[in-house]
């Protein structure tokens, strides 16, 4: 395998890959600009995951926090 990637496409478009030219899990959101453009813009960079982790978002509370038109 060469790479991997995960995207999800909702109130918040995002897609999530290993980038091999930097080793890195990045995120990647896409954003409409000022002039009605959409664009891939970079939100995460050098991803890691907890041994263990609990996460839970109800009905996609999360989104609220960066995408206005959600809120």
């Amino acid at each position: 395998m060469v790479t991997a990637a995960l995207a999800v496409y909702g109130s918040r478009t995002t897609i999530i890959f290993f980038n091999t030219n930097t080793g890195q899990v990045q995120e990647y959101t896409l954003r409409v600009s000022d002039n009605d453009d959409f664009q891939w813009e970079k939100t995460k960079e050098s991803i890691k995951l907890a041994k263990q982790t609990r996460i839970f978002s109800p009905a996609n509370s999360r989104a609220i926090l960066d995408n206005l038109a959600y809120r």
